[in-house]
């Protein structure tokens, strides 16, 4: 579920930890990223966060996302299947 103006918001997490992913933006505000939320509440020396500029990762999350729901024999599969019961529709 989304719950904010950004996509990945309460479903990325760090693979490293586990925490979630929260919106961070650059000083200027223009530049947002998506930061690991335990690293910015308990600060980078307790536990070393990463951030990730938030278009690189939407983008790699989109095309990871793109090959595998959009597999030529996934699609495939699905539009048989449509079709087949469009016929058994019209033959009952």
């Amino acid at each position: 579920m989304v719950t904010g103006p950004v996509p990945l918001t309460g479903i990325a997490a760090r693979a490293t930890c586990g925490d979630g992913m929260t919106l961070r933006t650059g000083k200027s505000g223009r530049h947002p990223y998506h930061a690991c939320a335990a690293a910015m509440q308990k600060g980078r020396d307790a536990w070393p966060g990463r951030s990730v500029p938030m278009d690189r990762l939407d983008a790699a999350v989109m095309e990871t996302v793109g090959d595998q729901l959009l597999a030529p024999e996934l699609v495939g599969a699905i539009l048989r299947g449509l079709m087949e019961r469009h016929v058994q529709k019209n033959v009952d």
